[in-house]
Order: C-alpha cells, then structure tokens, then sequence
C-alpha cells in the first residue's frame, strides 16, 4: 500500500473560505504546484519567487530545514520600517474574480 505522504499527492484539496478571510505569508511545506480557482466572490493574491525569499524575513520551522515556508514579513500590508528589505521586493499581484484559475508552479 501506499504511505499517507504518497496519497497526499494523489488527491486534490479543497479549501472553502468566507469573505475577508485570508492566510499569513507562507509557501506549502511540501513545495507542491497547485490550481487555485475562485467559485463566488474575489481573491487578491501576492506572490514572490523563491529568489526573494531572503526579503520576506523567512522563519524556522521545525516541519522543514532545507527552505523556509513561513514568513514574518506581510506583503498585503507591508511594515517597510521593520522589514527594511521589502522595499524593491519583487511581487506579482493578482484580484482573482469569480471563475478565474491560477497556477502556481
């Protein structure tokens, strides 16, 4: 049979969420690509490459030890004061709207 790890990626995951509700800064801990696709409403999302992650002030985590998948900076409403390297930061910016369907590689 298969290890848990391995169905993880057999299967799609779905996440439903209300309005005004949203996530802190982080990549998957398992660095997978995903389909992301707005059924009711908008999503706004920023995104930066991995070739920046050295400006989003990249945490510890003890899940992970060979790259970082949470961030103290906040690129929806950046603090340029306490994360002087934001500035020139490269982010792409998108509003998903109802029916729209992204990838993330």
């Amino acid at each position: 049979g298969k290890t848990a790890v391995e169905l993880e990626f057999q299967w799609p995951s779905i996440f439903i969420s209300k309005a005004g509700t949203g996530s802190r800064l982080h990549s998957d801990s398992r660095m997978t690509r995903f389909y992301t696709q707005v059924l009711y409403g908008a999503k706004l999302w920023r995104v930066t490459p991995p070739s920046e992650y050295w400006r989003i002030d990249p945490q510890s985590n003890p899940e992970t030890t060979f790259y970082p998948t949470i961030f103290g900076a906040d690129i929806i409403e950046p603090d340029f004061e306490k994360h002087e390297h934001l500035d020139g930061t490269l982010v792409y910016e998108t509003v998903m709207k109802k029916g729209d369907v992204l990838f993330l590689p």
